[in-house]
Order: C-alpha cells, then sequence, then structure tokens
C-alpha cells in the first residue's frame, strides 16, 4: 500500500516512492483497461498528515492520464465508449463524495483531488468507505459491466478496522 511506502522514507524518498506507486497505478489501469472498462475511485485520507502526498498526486495526476489516453490513443487499449471513468471520494470520521458521479473529465477530478477538505477528526474510516462507495457505484459494475479499482491514499491502517474490514472484503 502507498502507506508503507511512505511510512518508512524519508520526504524526499517518499515523493519518489509515490510517483513509482503512481507509476504502478498507471500500469495496473492500462492492464484491466485492455480487458474491460474500468471506474477508478481515488479514496483520499481526509486527515491533515498526506497533505504533502495528495499534492504529489495531484502533480503527477496529468501525467498518469495522459498516459492511459495515449496508450488507448495507439489502440493499446480498446477503444470503447468512455473506457475509463474517475471519482473521487475523501474519508475521515465520515466519507464525502468530492465527485458526486464518476466521470471522464480530467479537471473534475484533479479540482476534486486538489480541493480536497481536511477532516479535522483525527478519524479515518477507510474500510466504512471503501463499503460506501462500493454501494453507491456498484451501478457501474453491474450495468455498465465495469471494473472497479479503489486507489486508497492513507498513512494509516484504519480506526474501522475491527469492525469494517471483514464486510469490506466480502
Amino acid at each position: 500500500t502507498l502507506r508503507s511506502i511512505i511510512s518508512s522514507c524519508e520526504i524526499g524518498e517518499a515523493m519518489m516512492q509515490l510517483e513509482s506507486a503512481l507509476d504502478r497505478v498507471t500500469w495496473e489501469v492500462a492492464k484491466n483497461l485492455q480487458e474491460k472498462r474500468v471506474l477508478l475511485v481515488w479514496m483520499l485520507d481526509g486527515s491533515g498528515s498526506i497533505a504533502k502526498q495528495k499534492a504529489i498526486i495531484a502533480k503527477r495526476l496529468r501525467r498518469v492520464y495522459g498516459e492511459l489516453d495515449a496508450l488507448q490513443k495507439t489502440d493499446q487499449i480498446p477503444r470503447h465508449e468512455m473506457p475509463l471513468l474517475s471519482g473521487v471520494v475523501s474519508f475521515g470520521a465520515e466519507t464525502k463524495f468530492l465527485t458526486e458521479n464518476p466521470t471522464e473529465k480530467f479537471e473534475t477530478i484533479l479540482a476534486a483531488i486538489q480541493n480536497s477538505p481536511v477532516d479535522p477528526s483525527g478519524r479515518e474510516n477507510i474500510f466504512t468507505a471503501v463499503n460506501q462507495v462500493l454501494t453507491a457505484w456498484n451501478r457501474y459494475r453491474v450495468q455498465q459491466h465495469r471494473r472497479i479499482m479503489l486507489v486508497a491514499v492513507t498513512d494509516e491502517a484504519g480506526d474501522d478496522f475491527a469492525n469494517q474490514l471483514e464486510p469490506s472484503i466480502a
């Protein structure tokens, strides 16, 4: 996870490793797009402790989506109607859908990440957020036959681990 990558690094080293992790995300999304359409959900820890990581992601995002677009234009990804939709969610004490619905508009995704609010509660309910995302956006999997990919950006294991882990897995 990004948490384990970042927690063991100095800031400069963490930035390089986060960029490598984003390269891996790009590769995984591209690989999945070769098989079917994808809904990519960026799940951001709302605590103030990952502000630097969110800034790195926002800065690098244009490259991630640009590479995916280039792969589609060169027929390395099948040309489906709206092959990639993305959504942005912030989690803390509560889950906030920063994009009301998934979108193909890059600028909407970028703005949602750049403007994601800080949750002052100190709570990080990631597993509750996973359940809420999958419940709210399951129709994209069922009706549009999309693969749902969740990218969680956090520096904690989650405060709701004990009672929400198993439901999230299910």
